[in-house]
């Protein structure tokens, strides 16, 4: 991954595994706290204080969004601060005790920030190939699949602003160039 220089190139290597977590109604616990969330995966999650995480596939919806990890009680329990603009109640904080939920899979954001693409290009694309790019809330940005003759095939986009940068899927050898401005 590179997002020191313009443009930012992203590889396979540079998509985190998702982690996946416990089923509902253990996955995502609301707390007393009501903008912070007890997380439980259903293995090992690897998460330290200080990351930003994009959850997705929510049983119940609610929990949808961009978190930043404040505590991390055991190796698969974390604590998460709700940083989302999309959940729950369309963007604002909690502000009501939800239920309980799980599922899913916590992301790790790679980019918290706008990000204004003048052109994002997918290269190196092997015959089938999928790519998801996801922004910090973890709404889809790009996603593409291929079923092309050539390897060394581009697949091109246009994107304006997006609201941060998770990375979802990159096929190897597949490569993707953002040039920003």
């Amino acid at each position: 991954m590179n997002i020191s220089t313009n443009p930012w190139t992203f590889q396979a290597a540079d998509v985190p595994a998702a982690i996946p977590l416990a089923a509902s109604p253990t996955g995502m616990v609301q707390q007393a706290a009501l903008g912070t969330v007890l997380m439980t995966s259903s293995g090992a999650h690897g998460l330290s204080v200080g990351q930003w995480v994009s959850y997705i596939g929510d049983t119940n919806g609610r929990f949808l969004g961009f978190y930043k990890v404040i505590a991390v009680p055991s190796g698969t329990t974390a604590l998460l601060q709700n940083i989302s603009s999309i959940n729950p109640v369309n963007g604002g904080p909690f502000n009501s005790v939800i239920a309980a939920s799980g599922g899913g899979s916590m992301l790790i954001n790679q980019v918290q920030q706008n990000i204004r693409a003048e052109d994002i290009s997918w290269q190196n694309v092997p015959v089938t190939a999928t790519l998801i790019l996801r922004d910090r809330d973890g709404q889809v940005v790009w996603q593409a699949s291929s079923a092309l003759a050539s390897s060394n095939a581009q697949n091109r986009g246009k994107i304006m602003w997006f609201n941060g940068l998770t990375l979802d899927t990159i096929t190897t050898p597949s490569m993707v160039l953002i040039t920003i401005n």
